[in-house]
């Protein structure tokens, strides 16, 4: 009985150093490219969008990319302090992840993509692009 004891504090030891990680073990994404294929579709023409994601951290790591589209609308105001009024009315979200490996990146694409016409606002993470559709 009285190896016992040791014994498991040896297992609870092996196991804590096993499952622990410090804080510069946790992946890291950095965000390039944002991309929109072909740049000025046609209302209802099928278009991409992609955009470079580089793990840039110590370990491999999922990344989760939203892509998030909004109609904008400009409203123009007699008002002489203010010019026009942009607002959204209406927003698309798209997801998809990827596993990537440490240091190394992957392009990720959303395809078959169509839109009305009109202008809107394309973001990934950090990225933002514009796009006219129909014009």
């Amino acid at each position: 009985m009285r190896g016992l004891p040791n014994f498991l504090l040896l297992i609870i030891f092996i196991i804590s150093t096993v499952s622990c990680r410090t804080t510069s073990d946790l992946a890291s994404f950095s965000l390039s490219n944002l991309t929109i294929e072909p740049r000025a579709p046609a209302t209802e023409e099928l278009f991409s969008v992609s955009v470079t994601v580089t793990n840039t951290g110590d370990i491999q790591g999922i990344y989760d990319a939203n892509l998030c589209i909004d109609q904008l609308q400009i409203v123009d105001s007699n008002d002489v302090t203010i010019i026009s009024t942009i607002s959204t009315i209406s927003t698309k979200t798209f997801h998809k992840s990827e596993v990537i490996k440490e240091g190394e990146s992957a392009v990720i694409t959303f395809d078959s993509l169509s839109l009305q016409e009109g202008l809107y606002i394309v973001t990934i993470g950090y990225l933002i692009e514009y796009i006219d559709v129909g014009c």
